[in-house]
This record gives C-alpha cells, sequence and structure tokens, in this order.
C-alpha cells in the first residue's frame, strides 16, 4: 500500500481550504466598513478660500457614510456616496463644518474657513421729486412760528442836551 495522497482526501482537503477562504473573504468584505474606515472628500471648496460670490457649490464623496451634515444641516448622499449642496456666506470669514457619521457612531469631520469678499456699493440716496400739477396742490410745508416777543419798554427819561451853560 502506497501513502499518496488519493483524490478523494484531495477533494476533502480542497474544499475545507475553498470553505475556509470563501468565509474568511466573506467576513472581510462585510466588515470593510470597519476595517478601511469612513472616508470623505470635499471639492469646490479649499481652507483659506477667498470668494467674491455668496453663494458656492460644494460636492464631494463618502464613502461608508450614512449622514452627512454640512454646518449642522444634514445633505442627503447618494447611494454612491456623492453628495451636493449650495452654501451661502455672510461678509467676513465664515466657518464651513462638514461631518460625516457611519452606522457604528464613527465619523469624519472636515472644517474649512472661507472669506467671502463682499462687494463695496455706495450707498445714495435717490432725490425726491413731488410733481405739481394744476389738479394736485402744493405739499403744505408749514414752517413753525417763532413766538413773537413782548415789544420793547419804551423809557420815559427823556435825555435834555443842555447846551445852555452860562459862558462867561
Amino acid at each position: 500500500m502506497t501513502r499518496g495522497l488519493s483524490a478523494k482526501r484531495l477533494l476533502n482537503y480542497g474544499s475545507i481550504i475553498l470553505l475556509v477562504v470563501i468565509v474568511l473573504g466573506y467576513g472581510i468584505w462585510r466588515s470593510r466598513d470597519i476595517l478601511f474606515g469612513l472616508r470623505l472628500s470635499v471639492s469646490g471648496i479649499e481652507n483659506g478660500l477667498s470668494v467674491t460670490e455668496p453663494l458656492k457649490e460644494v460636492s464631494g464623496h463618502s464613502k461608508h457614510a450614512v449622514l452627512l451634515e454640512i454646518n449642522g444641516r444634514i445633505v442627503p448622499i447618494s447611494a454612491d456616496g456623492d453628495f451636493t449642496d449650495t452654501l451661502a456666506f455672510l461678509a467676513g470669514s465664515n466657518i464651513v463644518t462638514i461631518r460625516a457619521s457611519d452606522k457604528f457612531g464613527d465619523s469624519v469631520q472636515k472644517q474649512y474657513q472661507v472669506f467671502y469678499n463682499a462687494p463695496v456699493t455706495p450707498v445714495v440716496p435717490e432725490p425726491v421729486i413731488e410733481e405739481v400739477t394744476p389738479d394736485t396742490e402744493p405739499a403744505d410745508e408749514t414752517v413753525p412760528e417763532t413766538p413773537s416777543l413782548p415789544p420793547a419798554e419804551q423809557s420815559t427819561d427823556t435825555v435834555v442836551n443842555d447846551s445852555s451853560q452860562d459862558s462867561e
């Protein structure tokens, strides 16, 4: 009797090894969210960006995320993990926070500082022109009267110019 590997034994070992490989592969595939973690990539915005328009579109991709928030506002994620949102900026410095969370409660956060240079437009009041037509009377512009003062008292003392002095 020879002690070699028979076809039956080879088939048994091969099937056991194949089963182990399949089970391990499936376990790794199912735990890929934990093993590879949450990923977030954002385009359309960068830290220190200076913009001249008050609205800016931001898009990106998030792997393994179930919830995405931009400045605390929930943004929908497509089945592929893509998202798009429009941000509104106030004049001056703005902080944009993008947070993605997965089904295990882990989260990734990216924060950007954006400076919005609002255009300065001088405010010039428009002159009010009132048109007077024969049908209408002009606006009644009454000027407040100043209180009249009582007449000054006239002095009853008369000054006599005495030019008739005795000349000697």
